[in-house]
């Protein structure tokens, strides 16, 4: 119980802290490229505003205080950290003028291969080949911008990258702290759990003694003076105090997992049918009618003899609150890999506030029926442990005031 606890501690801090560590790569990588994208295409624009589009075809008027460049000649390298290019184009699509800062960047025939991808994109602003186009046409001529940004995204890429493996290892850091943290955290509950097991177990050692003692007395006082109601009542309650004491260490050994027995290969039909067949009798003196449909050769690794009591529970549990002259239904199918073991009974079944907490400790659905049995609520606790200690998942089902359906899911290799 104190590991299960743990290791869900554990999965919950390291869910949050993996949320965050993810938003923040998120973050890291999306706000500069948001930030880089706006910056371009604001400046893309401000260069566009340099050509004059009211200019006639083959003449491209530039503002005051801009070079102009024409042909192949271009800037100098080194005068500005992007590349950048300004073409245009007649109405044709034929390229009258381009400009570029660096040499030997693109030739005339890549500006043209350029603009002929982006016109097919439709769109006035993007990114293509790993640079930023801002592409506009006019009624008579057309203008391409270009301002490469790969070594930009290159940076982006490393500190990206450089991100992630600071964040990877912080998280395994962060993953074996938790771990510590955890065990810190949960060493006084574990304290107080260990505590609790070792009183039970010692509490149930010293008054099985007792017990046994009244027990015998009673039966000699019952040889002595014969049938008694006095002595009836005290040998009820002192077998209602063996079951109970007996139920306590057993919870007791069940959260012990170190001492459980050994898996080991069984045939689970054989074991649910013979476990099934002592109640017969029981079902028979309340006039329940008792079905069983078992699938046969289904295998399980278990415990047989922990499989035969969470069957004795179920039955129990279905006679008690089964209605005279109802049904008991058991049935065991096979299902991929799955074995399904359902109990099902009709009666006054269980309401649907009480279906989550049928399984708690001491809780008892009809308390002056367990009380006139001798139920202490522990059946179903018991039932649920053997279910977690072969990796089951043990359910309830029902329809209130009409049946009630007990549902043991095992895991098999077909």
């Amino acid at each position: 119980m104190i590991q299960k606890l743990k290791k869900k501690m554990v999965a919950a801090i390291m869910f949050y802290i993996t949320l965050i560590i993810l938003v923040l790569l998120l973050l890291i990588s999306i706000v500069p490229f948001i930030r880089e994208y706006r910056d371009v295409k604001n400046t893309l624009l401000h260069k566009a505003v340099d050509l004059n589009p009211a200019a006639p075809s083959g003449q491209i008027d530039r503002k005051p205080g801009n070079e102009e460049k024409t042909g192949g000649n271009r800037k100098k390298d080194g005068e500005s950290a992007a590349f950048f290019l300004e073409a245009v184009f007649n109405e044709n699509g034929e390229l009258l003028f381009w400009n570029s800062n660096r040499t030997g960047y693109y030739e005339a025939v890549d500006v043209l291969e350029f603009q002929a991808a982006v016109s097919e994109k439709g769109q006035e602003f993007g990114i293509y080949n790993q640079s930023y186009y801002l592409y506009r046409t006019f009624p008579n001529h057309s203008i391409l911008l270009i301002q490469d940004n790969s070594i930009s995204f290159h940076n982006l890429l490393v500190t990206l990258m450089v991100t992630a493996v600071s964040c990877a290892a912080a998280w395994v850091l962060l993953l074996f702290l938790s771990i510590w943290m955890v065990r810190r955290m949960t060493a006084p509950i574990a304290d107080a759990f260990q505590k609790q097991r070792q009183f039970i177990s010692d509490a149930g050692h010293e008054l099985k003694t007792p017990v046994a003692v009244i027990s015998a007395n009673a039966d000699v006082l019952q040889n002595e003076v014969g049938e008694n109601r006095w002595l009836s009542y005290i040998r009820q309650e002192t077998v209602r105090m063996d079951d109970l004491i007996r139920n306590l260490m057993l919870l007791t050994q069940m959260d012990d997992r170190e001492n459980r027995d050994v898996h080991s290969d069984f045939d689970l039909s054989e074991t649910v049918e013979g476990a099934a067949l002592p109640f017969e009798s029981l079902a028979f003196e309340r006039r329940i009618s008792m079905e069983m449909q078992v699938a046969p050769g289904i295998s399980l690794r278990g415990n047989p003899s922990e499989i035969c009591q969470l069957v004795g529970i179920l039955l129990s549990n279905a006679i008690e609150y089964g209605d005279e002259g109802g049904t008991i239904r058991i049935t065991l199918t096979q299902q991929h890999k799955k074995a399904v073991l359902s109990v099902l009974n009709t009666g006054i079944g269980i309401a649907p506030g009480e279906l989550e907490r049928i399984f708690d400790r001491f809780y008892r659905v009809d308390k002056d029926r367990s009380r006139k049995t001798g139920n202490y609520g522990l059946g179903l606790s018991i039932a649920m442990e053997i279910a977690l200690h072969h990796h089951a998942e043990l359910h309830a089902e029902s329809e209130y005031g009409k049946w009630a359906d007990f549902r043991c899911t095992f895991p098999v290799q077909c």
